[in-house]
């Protein structure tokens, strides 16, 4: 079964810039929900923002996309920008784990007190832009740093309020319930009433990115986000403008593993290598990937391509340093995959891996809906023409509703031209469900009511927190949303039953 996505394009501005990407600079609303497709170069409005010498916290889930961002904003500051490199790398830091590392090799030992005096400036003696690029876990581990370092005791949420002019939460579309704390908090206390007058605590707006539509608003308002403080901003798809993508021809195919996927397209394969193009093979399971990696190796190179010009990434690869294998493969966090023919892959390459031309994906459907648009996303970018072939096969069916309901979508409309919003619609249905307010409960039960809850418990973490001292705690408690007064009353009910003896 086959069908082709259309090629589609988003509107360029004389500046350059699209009409979301304006609108992300311009729109005065602090908290604003922004859905584009894959490509559309939502993150680009913010590097234009640093280089109108604003500071920017952009909070991305993976430390692979964090690296990506990072070099690129870097490279483009010095290649375009005309940036010395020095400055350039002062200018953008990572918070990850991975960097972590490194300022420790470095002999930084403090590293929370080094990152709270980043949130004032990265480099203090020169004006302009500046970005952190971070995953959520550093910044909530910093927010709830359990020991208080002398002389930065008061930093704390107010601070990152204050200090940037943007929070953006890229890719949030990926977002768990769990997640939703970060994004909540900073939402909430962005648009609250302030005693001067004014909407909300400090000046950053609040931004997040998603490749989707998704039904957020519904949870915000449910925390008490004033409906007149959000903005709902999309960037519509037109047919000539800045090219996303080209004629994608998407294709199903019932095989019982990717070896006989790419044994089935190795001609296309070898040919697409031949022209210096990428292919990329995506894999659903880790375990999967390491039981086929000798064959995938023996496959390519009886077909010319040589083992020295494949790329492995997944998550275990890509804790350690680059490296080659005995099969003659590499592996490593800080490869470049420009480098390479072929790259061989799990989710790890959803996000934070752009491919210098990868027009043919063979490829597993993911785990989730929004695991397949981001490995769709991927193929075919800057208008050109390209082909996504996913395997699929009973079980897989059986497991997945969404695959399901993607499968008879693709059977309905096989041979036919469909546009990339159809696409996305389909993809999207269950996730947008999922956030939907379902219910009124002061429970658990759907995804919304756990991201209502979740936000409520980093408020109580917060409120407990050795920073939010004084007025700082009494404007929290101030300000809490039903969900944290909920659990709060939770809270003292266990520590009844922790203290009683009998």
């Amino acid at each position: 079964m086959a069908l082709t996505i259309a090629r589609h394009c988003v509107a360029q501005l004389d500046n350059g810039l699209s009409p979301l990407q304006q609108a992300l600079l311009e729109e005065p609303r602090r908290i604003r929900l922004v859905d584009a497709p894959t490509g559309a170069g939502k993150t680009y409005a913010f590097q234009q923002a640093l280089r109108n010498g604003q500071r920017i916290l952009f909070i991305v889930p993976t430390r692979r996309l964090a690296q990506n961002i990072a070099a690129s904003l870097i490279n483009d500051l010095i290649n375009t920008a005309d940036w010395k490199p020095e400055v350039a790398e002062r200018k953008v830091q990572i918070w990850s784990s991975d960097q972590t590392a490194i300022l420790r090799e470095h002999g930084v030992e403090n590293i929370r007190g080094y990152r709270i005096r980043q949130l004032q400036a990265l480099y203090g003696t020169r004006s302009g832009g500046e970005m952190i690029v971070a995953v959520p876990e550093v910044v909530s581990q910093l927010l709830h740093r359990r020991y208080l370092d002398k002389g930065q005791a008061g930093a704390s949420v107010f601070d990152v309020l204050d200090d940037f002019d943007h929070i953006v939460f890229d890719e949030f579309h990926t977002i768990e319930a769990r997640g939703f704390g970060l994004a909540g908090l900073f939402a909430k206390l962005a648009s609250v009433p302030v005693e001067t007058g004014g909407a909300g605590y400090g000046s950053a707006k609040v931004s997040l990115l998603s490749a989707t539509p998704l039904d957020v608003k519904p949870v915000l308002l449910k925390l008490g986000v004033p409906e007149v403080q959000i903005a709902e901003l999309h960037e519509p798809i037109t047919q000539e403008g800045r090219l996303l993508h080209g004629d994608v021809q998407l294709v199903l195919e019932s095989l019982p593993a990717m070896t006989a996927v790419v044994q089935q397209h190795i001609e296309r394969v070898s040919e697409e290598v031949a022209q210096n193009r990428q292919v990329v093979i995506i894999y659903n399971a880790l375990a999967d990937l390491k039981r086929d990696l000798s064959t995938l190796v023996q496959q390519l190179t009886k077909a010319g391509i040589p083992a020295a010009k494949i790329l492995v990434i997944n998550s275990i690869d890509d804790s350690g340093d680059n490296s080659q294998s005995r099969y003659g493969f590499h592996v490593g966090r800080n490869q470049n995959p420009d480098d390479f023919s072929v790259l061989i892959a799990t989710a790890s390459v959803e996000m934070g891996i752009t491919f210098r031309a990868a027009n043919l994906m063979l490829m597993e459907p993911g785990f989730a809906p929004m695991n397949f648009l981001q490995r769709y996303g991927r193929a075919a970018r800057r208008g050109e023409n390209g082909t996504v072939i996913v395997r699929t096969d009973s079980t897989l069916e059986n497991r997945y509703p969404w695959l399901r309901a993607l499968c008879r979508w693709i059977a309905q409309n096989a041979d036919r031209q469909m546009s990339i919003l159809e696409l996305s619609q389909v993809l999207s249905q269950s996730v947008q469900t999922q956030f939907r307010e379902n219910d009124d409960t002061l429970y658990f039960g759907t995804l919304s009511q756990h991201a209502v809850y979740t936000s409520g418990l980093y408020w109580q973490a917060l409120l407990r927190h050795k920073s939010s001292a004084k007025y700082r705690r009494d404007h929290l408690f101030q300000h809490q949303p039903a969900s944290s007064k909920h659990l709060y009353q939770l809270l003292q009910q266990f520590a009844a039953l922790e203290n009683d003896e009998t």
